[in-house]
Formats: C-alpha cells, sequence, structure tokens
C-alpha cells in the first residue's frame, strides 16, 4: 500500500520525518541530484546509446547525446524497469547527463561534423564512451514529461568526442545511406525485432528518410509518430484476422497505474478512457476525472487530444498482441491511475503496462455483464460511470438483445 503524503506537511516537516516514513523523498532526490551533477565541465561517461531532441524555439532545437553516470545498460531499456519502483526508475534516469548542442532541424539532411557525431553515437549497436566539455556547470535539475522518461541535468557542450570508435548497427545504417522513405525503414526493422523505443531515436536524430528530406525530430513527437506509423500499417493485416471468439480481458496493475483491457468480439476498434484519481500526478481535483479517446474501423484523423500520447502507446501495444495472436478485436482499456503515480514517468509505462497485461493469462466471458461483473469489486470507480463514459461499449450494448439489456440495468440496480 502506497502512503500519500501531505504536500503541505512537506512544507512544515522539511526533512524531519513527520510523515513516518524511514528516510525523506525530497532530500534523497536532492542528494542523487548532487550527486550526479558533474562538478567539473568535463564529462566522461558513456552513452547507452541515447538521444534527446527538444521542441522548444522549434526549428532551431537542442540536441543532447545523453551520458550515463551509472546504469549505462539500463539507462534507455524501459522493458527492464517494470519490476522497478518510480525511485528507482528516477534514481536512473537522473543519472542521464545532458551535453547540449543548438541545431536547426533541417540540418539533418547535411549534417554538420558535431550532429554527424551525434548520428554515428545512436547508429551504434553498444555504449560508447563520450567525452564532453561542458561550456558551464549544469543546474541540478531533473526534466520531466507526460511523454517522455525522466532525464538529468544539462549543460551546453563546446566539444563532444567519442573516446572509442562506435560500432555501427549494420541493417540502421542500411537504412541511412538508402533512398527510403522514414515510414518504410520503421516498419522494415520493426518486422525485424526492431522495438519502438530505439526506433524512436532514430527518427528523432535524424537517420531516416530519403537524405535530402531528413530533420531532427523532437523526442516528443518522435515517440508518438513512430507508434503512428506501424499501427497505420499493422491495422491494415489485423483487419484481415478472424474476430476473438469471446470477450477477454486483461490487467497489469505497475506503478500504481491499473490497466483493464477489453477485447471484444467485433472488428477492429480502440479506445482508452483514462481516470485520474486525487493527488495523482497531473491531477490535484477532489473527484475522479474521467477522459477518453476513441477510434472505430475506419482509424481516427485528427490526434487524440484528450489522453495524448498516451493513447498511441496503449494502442500499438494492443496492435503487437493481435499481430501475434493473428486476431483481430474491438478493444477498450480503463486506465484507472491512483495517488501512488505520483512523478510522471513517462508514456513508455502505459506501453509496458499493456505489454505486461497481455503476458498474463487472460479472464474469458461469454457476455459483457460477466466482464461488467467481474470489473465490479476491482474498479474505484464504479462500473457504470466507465460504461457511460464509452463511445465503444455504448456502440456494442446497442447492438446486444434486449434481454441482455435489461439484465445489465437490474444488476447495476441491486
Amino acid at each position: 500500500m502506497v502512503k500519500i503524503i501531505d504536500p503541505k506537511l512537506c512544507v512544515k516537516c522539511k526533512g524531519r520525518l513527520w510523515c513516518g516514513l524511514p528516510r525523506c523523498p525530497i532530500l534523497e532526490q536532492r542528494a542523487r541530484i548532487q550527486s550526479y551533477t558533474p562538478k567539473d565541465v568535463e564529462i566522461d561517461a558513456p552513452t547507452p546509446p541515447a538521444v534527446f531532441v527538444g521542441w522548444h524555439n522549434y526549428p532551431k532545437v537542442e540536441v543532447s547525446p545523453m551520458e550515463a553516470v551509472k546504469h549505462v545498460e539500463m539507462a534507455e531499456d524501459p522493458k527492464r524497469w517494470r519490476e522497478l519502483g518510480i525511485e528507482e526508475i528516477v534514481d536512473i534516469r537522473t543519472a542521464l547527463l545532458r551535453p547540449t548542442l543548438q541545431a536547426d532541424v533541417y540540418s539533418a539532411s547535411n549534417p554538420p561534423e558535431k550532429l554527424l557525431t551525434v548520428q554515428e553515437l545512436v547508429m551504434s549497436r553498444r555504449p560508447v564512451l563520450v567525452e564532453a566539455e561542458l561550456e558551464k556547470l549544469p543546474k541540478q535539475t531533473v526534466e520531466f514529461g507526460q511523454l517522455i522518461a525522466p532525464m538529468g541535468p544539462k549543460a551546453p557542450a563546446r566539444r563532444i568526442e567519442p573516446q572509442e570508435n562506435p560500432k555501427a548497427d549494420r541493417k540502421v545504417e542500411k537504412y541511412y545511406y538508402d533512398e527510403v522513405k522514414a515510414e518504410d525503414a520503421i516498419v522494415s526493422l520493426f518486422d525485424r525485432g526492431y522495438d519502438v523505443y530505439q526506433l524512436s531515436r532514430l527518427l528523432s536524430a535524424g537517420i531516416f528518410g530519403i537524405p535530402r528530406n531528413r530533420k531532427l525530430v523532437p523526442t516528443r513527437w518522435a515517440i508518438t509518430a513512430t507508434d503512428d506509423i506501424i499501427y497505420r500499417r499493422k491495422v491494415a493485416e489485423i483487419k484481415h484476422y478472424e474476430p476473438v471468439d469471446a470477450y477477454y480481458l486483461y490487467e497489469s496493475h505497475l506503478f500504481d497505474n491499473h490497466f483493464y483491457i477489453i477485447l471484444m468480439p467485433d472488428v477492429w476498434g480502440f479506445e482508452l478512457i483514462e481516470a485520474w484519481a486525487p493527488g495523482s500526478v497531473w491531477y490535484s481535483g477532489r473527484e475522479p476525472y474521467l477522459i477518453n479517446d476513441w477510434e472505430g474501423y475506419g482509424g481516427r484523423d485528427g490526434y487524440a487530444d484528450n489522453v495524448g500520447g498516451s493513447y498511441y502507446a496503449a494502442r500499438i501495444a494492443v496492435i503487437e498482441h493481435l499481430l501475434r495472436t493473428k486476431r483481430q478485436a474491438r478493444t477498450v482499456i480503463f486506465r484507472e491511475v491512483h495517488e501512488g503515480y505520483y512523478i510522471p514517468l513517462g508514456v513508455w509505462q502505459v506501453r509496458e503496462n499493456v505489454r505486461n497485461a497481455f503476458e498474463q493469462k487472460p479472464e474469458r466471458f461469454g457476455t459483457l455483464n460477466e466482464v461488467f461483473d467481474y470489473l465490479r469489486p476491482k474498479l474505484r470507480i464504479p462500473v457504470e460511470r466507465w460504461v457511460s463514459k464509452s463511445v465503444l461499449i455504448g456502440e456494442k450494448m446497442k447492438q446486444r438483445k434486449i434481454t441482455e439489456w435489461f439484465a445489465f440495468n437490474n444488476t447495476s440496480a441491486e
């Protein structure tokens, strides 16, 4: 059980442990930042490899080949973070330092020497030791965001030099030198087993695309773009498969995010409904707040503005599962975010929660009534609120026999 601390108490306590915890999380986080912040403008550390491309002042952006002070093997591998706690993940990511360069996004079509060095590092198939000279000592800050995983301190770099030759991934390097569209390169590598995390980094660094048309892509945009590119190619395959033969429910409960994934026996459709508890990250209201985005068989044209990048991260994980099982389904996800999710970790945790759910044995049901009855004691928010919010469940219920409709209402009234 996660203990929720009133932030007003922290203001009065100032580390004296009035909360009853054995250690002060605020002071521990500050100590971590201080321990990882360089005391010298010279940094010698490996890159996992990793890169961050900012979006402020676009098209003039910051480009940072991130260096891991420790945990280099785990620093850019969200699949390995599932078994960790929030503080452990923040600890790993706080140790990622960012020597930054300024670049025009269009310079990726003819990269100057410094940007070319960054691209070579990103294409490496293993960590590379990098020496960076900073213009000044970085501030003791950590960057959080809705889409990106936490990142450590940054400062402008005078120079960035690999201390060993990067060993390029040959399959990736092929697309760097070939006249291949970015979408084709991404889907081809996905089919060969490359994960979306690596593909989004490569897209962000301007590795993919017809050389004369290449651009740097801000990291937050590249994450969603990669998910969406693969989905748009693969959903056409899924629509040729038979629908699932029953109602299936999958669950995952990582980081106090509670996912309930319903696969319905019908043609493709997708909906993500999120309920944010008071005290959870991003929400300070008094009552749980439900938001959703959805698409039918024909997909959607506009951006999923309500739930944002979480929509695309969850959807690609569903697509991966349906490709493996060679089935299609109308999929509705209930995501209930509790107070224990107090630091934003990025949309990777949505993707990994959904992936984790599909690795578990599902519950199988014959009707939607049975699904709702099963969920009723598990959800904090009454199942009726979820059902009334859902567009796709509403459509499905209209298709049901009138007897099932009355049965659901009778159960709800009890």
